[in-house]
C-alpha cells in the first residue's frame, strides 16, 4: 500500500521560471528531432523500393505507402534493409 505525502507549492522565483522555460522549449526541440530522422528513413525505404522493387504495386499496401513503411521500420528497429526486405515479402503476398 503506498503512502501519499502532501506536497507544498512553493513560490515561483524568476530563476526557476528562466529554467523551466528554457526546459521546456528544449524538450519541444527534442520531440521534433526524432521525427525528421523518421521521416528521412522513410523517403529512404520509399526511394529504394522505387529503385530496387519498381515492379511493386504503389498505393494502400503498395511501396509507397507511408504509414505501413513506417511500421515495418519500427519493427525492424530502424533498420532500412531489414525493413525493405520485410515490406517486399509483405507486398507481394498482398498483391
Amino acid at each position: 500500500m503506498r503512502t501519499l505525502y502532501p506536497t507544498v507549492a512553493a513560490p515561483l522565483s524568476l530563476s526557476n521560471f528562466s529554467f523551466r522555460t528554457n526546459f521546456l522549449v528544449r524538450c519541444s526541440n527534442l520531440h521534433s528531432q526524432p521525427q525528421l530522422d523518421t521521416r528521412k528513413l522513410v523517403l529512404s525505404v520509399k526511394e529504394k523500393l522505387e529503385k530496387e522493387h519498381h515492379s511493386l504495386p504503389v498505393g494502400r499496401n503498395g511501396r509507397d505507402d507511408e504509414d505501413m513503411i513506417l511500421w515495418f521500420l519500427k519493427d525492424r528497429k530502424f533498420s532500412v534493409e531489414d525493413a525493405i526486405s520485410k515490406l517486399t515479402k509483405a507486398i507481394v503476398s498482398f498483391s
